[in-house]
């Protein structure tokens, strides 16, 4: 065997052993970009040595194309704005990824490195999680806030779950299934309420969308078993999720009874979103096709304060936690529609396999991800702001990234 060979093949190791643990260290550890950067210099150190090359598809330029432009629009609207060059930093995660993309779309880096690595990560922090709310005992602490817990514990979860087949065998069966359950206990424990709203709209997309070829009583066991989990962690005591649900109804009741100053004493952050929510609508009235620019909404919102129009109890805040707002506001109409094409292209490149490539259980396995991953995100952007975030940019980039590297490498396979 060639030096070459056997340099590429130790090269394909450790790319896969990154895409195993990458899940995983997306949560424990407090800065996972270091890992990834490994990942990129390892990948372009294997560009020295000669490597199958083959050409793009259409749907894999499309891609290209979106995760650029959306780079490229973030950066037209810093430079018209007058903002700084470090407003770019998180913008920048959608052009670091592309070595991941390119890589492993010629390489024979199996995709289930990736999404068994999807359920480990669901179930690690699901048990640790569940030990910690039921027992008070936890084995590790949780380097990320709540918010981003939930949600990828949601993603891990319903994957997982998703991802069961007549054609595996039980054990595998068994373990994905029991990752699915506690990838969805980790996104209840955690208390995102919006990645509730986003874990059922993804599986409503699963259920129309069916890559799995599912029938109709695993459909329905599915529902049950999330409904199941849903109830006993609202009345198991100490889950927190009982007074998630109360807070969110007390929240909105309390924000459209009264129209002074809104009580913030109880805690309830959906108080705060709403009046977020009523700021970003009336600065995006007044914004110009381009938006206000990245980084503006405080000093716009604090106007508004002084004007009267909003509640001063959200002048700390840099963005309006919500990413179609944000958008919208800081980056206008024509952000706002890449977002939203950025958020589709995963469904625009399966669109046709699952017509096609129905039976093939890896690629229906890559389906399963990519459309759990789009609507997730989707769903949990009407509530947060999740471009706003190094760590949640970066994990939907790498994601996306190497879910369409490995997708383009099964179809190859598929047609040798």
């Amino acid at each position: 065997m060639s030096l070459d060979i056997n340099v590429r093949n130790f090269i394909g190791y450790l790319v896969a052993l990154i895409v195993f643990i990458y899940p995983s260290s997306s949560i424990l550890l407090a800065n996972y970009g270091y890992l990834l950067l490994f990942g990129i210099f390892i990948i372009l150190v294997s560009y020295i040595f000669k490597r199958d090359k083959y050409s793009l598809k259409q749907s894999e330029k499309i891609f290209l194309i979106t995760f650029i432009m959306f780079f490229i629009i973030a950066a037209i609207n810093v430079y018209f704005s007058g903002g700084k060059l470090r407003e770019l930093d998180t913008y920048s995660r959608f052009i670091l990824v592309l070595p991941f993309f390119f890589f492993i779309r010629s390489s024979n880096v199996s995709y289930k490195w990736f999404l068994y690595g999807f359920s480990l990560a669901a179930l690690i922090f699901g048990a640790n999680l569940f030990s910690q709310r039921i027992f008070n005992y936890e084995f590790f602490s949780f380097t990320k806030h709540t918010g981003m817990i939930s949600l990828y514990g949601s993603i891990f979860g319903v994957t997982s779950l998703f991802l069961a087949d007549r054609s595996r065998a039980i054990k595998i069966n068994t373990f994905l299934i029991t990752s699915g359950i506690f990838g969805i206990i980790t996104s209840f424990y955690a208390g995102g309420r919006g990645t509730w709203i986003a874990a059922i709209l993804s599986m409503v997309a699963l259920y129309f969308m069916n890559p799995m070829k599912w029938k109709g009583i695993e459909k329905i066991a599915t529902i049950l078993l999330f409904l199941s989990l849903f109830i006993l962690s609202l009345f198991i005591p100490n889950t927190g999720v009982k007074l998630k649900v109360n807070q969110a109804f007390d929240g909105v009741i309390e924000y459209y009874s009264q129209n002074q100053e809104k009580d913030l004493t109880k805690g309830l952050s959906v108080i705060t979103r709403l009046e977020m929510w009523k700021s970003a609508l009336i600065i995006s009235k007044e914004s110009n096709f381009l938006g206000i620019g990245e980084g503006n909404f405080k000093r716009y919102n604090r106007k508004l304060i002084d004007d009267g129009l909003v509640s001063s109890s959200i002048k700390q805040y840099n963005h309006p936690h919500g990413q179609f707002l944000s958008t919208l506001v800081q980056q206008g109409l024509i952000g706002l529609v890449v977002l939203l094409w950025l958020l589709y292209i995963p469904i625009f490149i399966i669109r046709n396999d699952i017509k096609n490539l129905n039976e093939n259980i890896n690629i229906k396995s890559l389906h399963v991800a990519l459309i759990v991953i789009s609507v997730q995100y989707l769903g949990y952007s009407i509530t947060n702001g999740i471009f706003a975030h190094q760590n949640t940019t970066l994990f939907f980039a790498l994601s996306i990234a190497l879910l369409t590297g490995f997708l383009f490498q099964e179809k190859r396979r598929v047609k040798q």
